[in-house]
């Protein structure tokens, strides 16, 4: 999160007032992700962003276990209305 945060603080000035999705994926369950996608939206919020309900991708690990489940399809969905 460190490293996120020093490379975010350059481009800051221009993070806020931006319409934001926090998806977060990993092999644990929501307890075990909780942490990372609290500090995130933190963040986002403190920018002064819009930020919208967090996208759980809980239980994948190796490439590919994502597709066909419910946060790829929360995430198609969301994508779609930023189209709009």
């Amino acid at each position: 999160m460190k490293i996120f945060i020093d490379r975010l603080l350059p481009e800051w000035q221009g993070l806020g007032g931006k319409e934001v999705y926090v998806i977060v994926t990993g092999h644990d369950g929501k307890a075990g992700l909780k942490r990372t996608a609290t500090d995130l939206v933190d963040i986002f919020n403190y920018l002064g962003n819009h930020v919208n309900p967090v996208i759980w991708g809980e239980k994948v690990w190796k490439k590919g276990e994502v597709l066909g489940t419910k946060a790829m399809d929360e995430a198609y969905r969301a994508g779609k209305q930023l189209g709009r």
